[in-house]
């Protein structure tokens, strides 16, 4: 399994188990308050499923930072973007 698959299917196992956690543990180790219906946990889920997304952006930026160097970790590569490409 690939680099990219393999921190793929880590993201994708987060994302599915974030609505476990919150089930489980309502208030998620006192981050939020007990959810009191339907429309409360889907938003609690919401939440962590945005901090989840944000934390991975986050994570490869500084990964490709130490990895590459920072204008690829900040802006991604220019040169490589099909868009741009002139050969």
């Amino acid at each position: 399994m690939g680099y990219n698959l393999r921190r793929k299917v880590i993201l994708h196992v987060v994302w599915i188990l974030a609505p476990f956690a919150l089930w489980l543990n309502p208030t998620l180790f006192g981050i939020f308050q007990p959810q009191t219906g339907a429309a409360a946990f889907m938003r609690h889920v919401g939440e962590i499923w945005l901090v989840v997304g944000i934390g991975a952006l986050l994570l490869r930026t500084i990964q490709l930072f130490f990895v590459r160097d920072v204008q690829t970790a900040w802006c991604g590569s220019p040169r490589s973007s099909p868009i741009r490409s002139t050969t």
